[in-house]
């Protein structure tokens, strides 16, 4: 009896806790006249007399890990909800964006121009970097700034490109350029001439000397030799600041040589000296084959051919063939005698 009578008292106090907190107990109504009748003064039942264990369902459930609480639907829904973070769905815009210059676009070395770049719709600070094209190679110039304007001096003749690269605070990016063509003033054009210290009809072996002279242009010329024979070009002394090419008259036939020079601004003439190298009438060579035996000879005979040169330049050399019917075979390769 004290048993059942203070299992009442606890489902009592958890009905009040639950009243108390706010939060619902699932208890039926059978368990509730249970409780009132154990607590009656006699403390037993006042029902038809059944011997069942009160709230014997209340002791089963106190026996589990933890009695299920039921929540109204809105809690249980505030409870479940959970709060994910979307990724982000940022645009990058292409921003519209020119360039303009305080010049035009054919301008004489040395002149100074501005160039401005121009940005719509651009959200917050906007940055600017430039780079310059020339003759296939890009560098930068000037590095991201708020500066949209770059300033220079025109140098080195030829196209220019010019490019900028802006972006603003929302990672917004555009990008445009802007092309001047470079030339040298009228009274800077570079030109020259190449001369010789001989005729351009030369014998062989005679000291030859090929002097360039270079005239206007911007300075700090830079010299480079070729000689062009039976169509081929070989390169004779590499660009460098000697404007001469000395050499010796060799083989015979015409000989052109070409001479290029370039200033400090990039520009770059092509010039050329023809001659032709002829042997000296004293220096013509001449041969003669003789043997010790007669044109007719028997079979089994020794016979020795002689070879006599006269003229020529330095060391002769020497090489007999023999030719029998339609073929023809070397008997003897070059020697030197």
């Amino acid at each position: 009896m004290k048993r059942r009578k203070w299992m009442a008292l606890m489902l009592c106090a958890g009905i009040f806790m639950a009243d108390f907190s706010g939060i619902p107990l699932k208890v039926s109504a059978e368990q509730v006249e249970q409780a009132e009748t154990v607590l009656d003064d006699q403390g037993t039942q006042k029902d038809d007399g059944e011997n069942t264990e009160l709230i014997q369902e209340t002791e089963d459930e106190n026996n589990s890990e933890a009695s299920p609480i039921e929540t109204e639907p809105e809690e249980r829904a505030a409870e479940d909800t959970t709060t994910e973070e979307l990724p982000s769905t940022e645009v990058v815009t292409e921003l519209k964006t020119t360039i303009v210059s305080n010049k035009t676009a054919r301008e004489y070395v040395d002149r100074t121009v501005e160039l401005t770049t121009n940005v719509e719709d651009a959200v917050g600070n906007v940055e600017y970097q430039y780079t310059e094209e020339y003759r296939g190679e890009t560098a930068v110039v000037q590095e991201y700034a708020e500066n949209p304007v770059y300033s220079f001096k025109t140098s080195g003749v030829g196209e220019h490109v010019y490019r900028v690269n802006v972006k603003d605070e929302n990672g917004n990016i555009g990008s445009a350029e802007y092309k001047i063509e470079v030339v040298a003033h009228p009274s800077k054009v570079l030109s020259g001439k190449l001369t010789s210290n001989k005729t351009q009809k030369e014998y062989v072996d005679r000291k030859i000397t090929l002097t360039a002279e270079a005239t206007n242009g911007y300075g700090n010329y830079q010299y480079r030799f070729t000689e062009k024979k039976d169509g081929v070009e070989t390169a004779l002394q590499d660009y460098g600041d000697t404007n001469t090419y000395s050499f010796i008259t060799k083989e015979c036939g015409e000989h052109t040589y070409y001479v290029y020079i370039k200033d400090a601004e990039g520009q770059e003439i092509q010039l050329s000296y023809t001659m032709t190298v002829v042997l000296h009438p004293q220096k013509k060579l001449i041969a003669e084959l003789s043997s010790n035996k007669t044109n007719r000879e028997y079979i089994q005979r020794t016979v020795v051919l002689t070879a006599a040169a006269k003229g020529g330049y330095g060391k002769i050399k020497y090489q007999f063939s023999e030719t029998y019917g339609s073929t023809t075979a070397v008997r003897q390769k070059h020697v030197y005698f």
